[in-house]
């Protein structure tokens, strides 16, 4: 759930909120504006593919491309366990960019300065197939930098569909963006609808 910016707002909504996070900072971050905002909400440390099938949901939400950092065999042991996890009936909404959309965009390097003096410079490289694309990212500041690199799973809007279909989603929709556009060569991000 990151620092919980939507798991607040969900809250604020009346919504009972489980946000879960790898990232210890997040949540830390995530606690603290929930106290200040007066707001009950169960926020915990740890690995989604660690939840017990034993507690259910009406609702899972993976936004900002939190998809695609594992292998193929746990990608899947994944999306079945979010499967597993949601009530009959439920939903799975899940927000990423599509391998359609980074085909159209696809640069392979590029270079800003963020602030005065701090540069990122990001060098990708994709899978013949596209089935995948390395990003190593490096951050400078005068003589100091610091760099990264980790492989991001593309998906097609057809790809994550069977992929939740043969996991057991009953109905998967596909949009183009937030207000629901169609999911084509215009779109910005795509966004999963996936029902029982």
């Amino acid at each position: 759930c990151g620092p919980g910016r939507h798991s607040l707002e969900l809250a604020r909504r009346g919504h009972v909120v489980t946000g879960i996070d790898r990232t210890a900072s997040y949540i830390v971050e995530a606690r603290d504006r929930a106290s200040q905002a007066g707001l009950d909400l169960d926020l915990r440390v740890g690995d989604v593919r660690a939840l017990s099938e034993t507690t259910s949901y009406d609702a899972a939400i993976s936004i900002y491309s939190s998809i695609g950092y594992f292998d193929d065999v746990k990608e899947r042991s994944f999306l079945a366990k979010v499967y597993g996890c949601i009530r009959d009936p439920g939903v799975f909404v899940l927000d990423t960019v599509g391998k359609e959309i980074v085909i159209s965009g696809f640069k392979e390097q590029n270079t800003e300065e963020i602030s005065e003096g701090l540069v990122l410079e990001e060098n990708r490289k994709a899978a013949p197939d596209w089935s995948w694309i390395e990003n190593r990212w490096t951050l400078t500041c005068g003589d100091v930098f610091k760099a990264g690199t980790w492989r991001t799973r593309l998906y097609s809007g057809p790809e994550i569909s069977a992929a939740l279909q043969d996991v057991g989603f009953a109905s998967v929709e596909l949009f183009g963006d937030w207000l629901g556009s169609e999911y084509d060569d215009q779109a910005r991000r795509l966004i999963v609808i996936a029902r029982k």
